[in-house]
C-alpha cells in the first residue's frame, strides 16, 4: 500500500500550518492611544521624499507643510501642479533639489477602511 505524498501533506501539514498562525497573533496598537498623523507616513514616503500638505499655491510657489509640522516653500512648474490637479490642502510626497524645486511630485491618496 502506497501513501501519496499530497495526501500526507493535506493530511498533517495543512492543520500544522493552520494552528502555527493560530498561535501567533497580530499584534496591534490601541489607536486611541496612538497621537496618529493627518495620514499615514508608510503610505507616502519613499527613500528621499518628503510628506505633507500644501497650505497655498502663488504660481509656481507652493507654500508646503511637512508632516513634521516644518513649513517651507517649494517650486512645482504649473504644469504639473495642473496636471495633478493640486490646490490648497492637497496631501503629495515630494522630492526636492537643493534649490528648492521639486523632481518628483506624487499626490497622496487616503486609504478607506475595508468592511
Amino acid at each position: 500500500m502506497r501513501i501519496h505524498t499530497k495526501t500526507v501533506f493535506t493530511g498533517l501539514m495543512l492543520p500544522l500550518l493552520i494552528s502555527a498562525v493560530s498561535a501567533h497573533p497580530a499584534n496591534a496598537i490601541n489607536l486611541d492611544d496612538a497621537k496618529s498623523p493627518k495620514f499615514l507616513i508608510s503610505q507616502a514616503t519613499q527613500a528621499g521624499e518628503l510628506a505633507g500638505s500644501i497650505n497655498s499655491i502663488n504660481g509656481q510657489t507652493v507654500e508646503f507643510a511637512q508632516s513634521n509640522g516644518q513649513t517651507r516653500n517649494i517650486t512645482i512648474s504649473r504644469r504639473v501642479i495642473n496636471r495633478l490637479g493640486l490646490r490648497a490642502g492637497s496631501r503629495i510626497a515630494v522630492r526636492v533639489n537643493s534649490r528648492g524645486v521639486a523632481t518628483t511630485v506624487r499626490v497622496i491618496r487616503p486609504i478607506r477602511a475595508l468592511g
